[in-house]
């Protein structure tokens, strides 16, 4: 009997770490009867997992993934079914936080009816991450992905109301079946020895020794996401946004490193008001709680509310922005 572990993500729930684990240590978890499929235009080596099988199923291009990389929806589903009837593998893992993009029951229903042939068993992963700490982290990504040029409190406005874990998990739970679906709060006090790589590993019933780095994707200070906010705003394409940030990460601009939240109590409080009945109706009916709770941390933020950057702060840094680039081009110049 043949199962499929389909990890969904979501975003911003240390899937580029266990995609990494996964990749880097493919053939061993191959001589163990787990196979992670990479061999066609289904796969993207710079993020280790199935994620162009993913965006062919939304028909999205991603502005990050090179122009270079070219895939069609027919190809990758073509590649990826070629290379499943070749596996002898009992059990097989395909990962991309871009499967939890799909909202649609009927796209759900075409990803099944893709692997049903194939397996026996599909089981669904999912990590799910409180909706105030998912919006400042997927914020700040976006931010120095270059993605987005709008302060957070724009951002905002469209977040309330399309991150109900309820109704998607129930949309999940109608295609693949309930039993089916394993929910993993992403928590460090909830994950397996508090890493999201060994938790993963353990619903698979495998066991890693050592310590797994599960922070590849930190955020970045919020005062340099500040600057790369407003001088992104300057940029006329995603690629110079990109070449800009790569420059500030490795630049010896002295930025301020206190870990801010950008969320007052009060906004922190509606995020998490207009989530918490789909919260409680998740905790209970899927993960068995009683109380409802499906996250534990305190609501409210340890960390210091960001005060903005001054005129003067920015200024300065400004000066120095454009003092390192002169150098640059007088070095480049001077060769």
């Amino acid at each position: 009997m043949k199962t499929l572990y389909l990890h969904f993500g979501t975003h911003k729930t240390g899937s580029t770490s266990i995609q990494n684990f996964l990749y880097g240590c493919r053939e061993e978890l191959q001589k163990i009867g787990f196979y992670y499929p990479t061999e066609g235009s289904y796969f993207y080596s710079g993020e280790s997992s199935q994620s162009l099988f993913a965006h062919s199923l939304i028909d999205a291009r991603p502005k990050y993934i090179s122009k270079n990389v070219s895939w069609d929806k027919a190809s990758c589903i073509s590649d990826l079914k070629r290379d499943l009837e070749n596996s002898k593998s009992p059990n097989t893992i395909i990962s991309s936080e871009h499967f939890s993009s799909i909202k649609t029951q009927d796209s759900l229903v075409e990803i099944k009816d893709i692997f049903t042939n194939y397996f026996e068993n599909i089981k669904i992963i999912i990590y799910l991450r409180r909706q105030d700490h998912f919006f400042e982290s997927r914020y700040n990504q976006q931010v120095k992905a270059g993605l987005i040029t709008a302060t957070f409190e724009e951002v905002l406005k469209d977040f309330l109301g399309n991150y109900n874990y309820n109704d998607y998990i129930e949309m999940l739970s109608n295609v693949f079946g309930k039993a089916n679906i394993i929910i993993r709060p992403f928590e460090k006090s909830q994950l397996h020895m508090q890493n999201v790589v060994h938790d993963f590993f353990k619903i698979l019933h495998l066991n890693i020794d050592g310590n797994i780095q599960d922070d590849i994707n930190k955020s970045i200070p919020t005062e340099m996401s500040e600057v790369i906010r407003l001088f992104n705003n300057n940029f006329d394409n995603h690629s110079q946004r990109q070449r800009f940030y790569k420059f500030i990460k490795t630049s010896s601009i002295d930025f301020d490193k206190t870990l801010y939240t950008i969320l007052s109590p009060r906004l922190r409080k509606e995020i998490l008001d207009f989530h918490r009945e789909g919260n409680y109706q998740v905790a209970k009916n899927y993960l068995g709680r009683e109380n409802g709770l499906l996250f534990y941390e305190p609501e409210v933020s340890s960390k210091p509310l960001y005060p903005g950057i001054a005129t003067e702060r920015f200024a300065e840094i400004s000066a120095e922005i454009f003092l390192l680039q002169y150098q640059i081009y007088q070095k480049i110049k001077g060769n």
